[in-house]
């Protein structure tokens, strides 16, 4: 497999190869958050192999619970959109995206799934 070093912007000596099992986490990791802030892989992408392999590219919504758990920490104060983003494990955008969301629809529910 061809590596993607585009999702390497913190390192000063880039990976030859993904040896032992921390390696290969760290790399779908950083797929992972290339994901999440949008970015989709296409076929001339690098680490679209990868997103296939391990299906990145198709994932549940969070549940409306969480979703609301997510927002009610936030409004409670006295936190960053970052903090509850490390809190509860998802990216930034997720955060920002769920208070737009509310703000626009005053509503957490997801959007229903569209066929591809």
């Amino acid at each position: 497999m061809n590596l993607d070093y585009s999702v390497y912007p913190d390192v000063d000596v880039l990976p030859k190869d993904l040896a032992t099992p921390e390696d290969k986490t760290d790399y779908v990791s950083r797929i992972c958050n290339v994901l999440g802030f949008g970015i989709v892989p296409t076929v001339d992408t690098a680490y679209c192999t990868t997103v296939r392999v391990f299906n990145l590219d198709s994932h549940e919504a969070y549940s409306l619970d969480r979703r609301e758990k997510i927002i009610s920490t936030y409004e409670a104060g006295n936190t960053s959109i970052c903090k509850v983003a490390e809190r509860f494990q998802v990216s930034k955008n997720t955060v920002q995206s769920l208070l737009k969301r509310k703000q626009a629809t005053g509503t957490l529910n997801p959007t229903p799934a569209t066929k591809r």
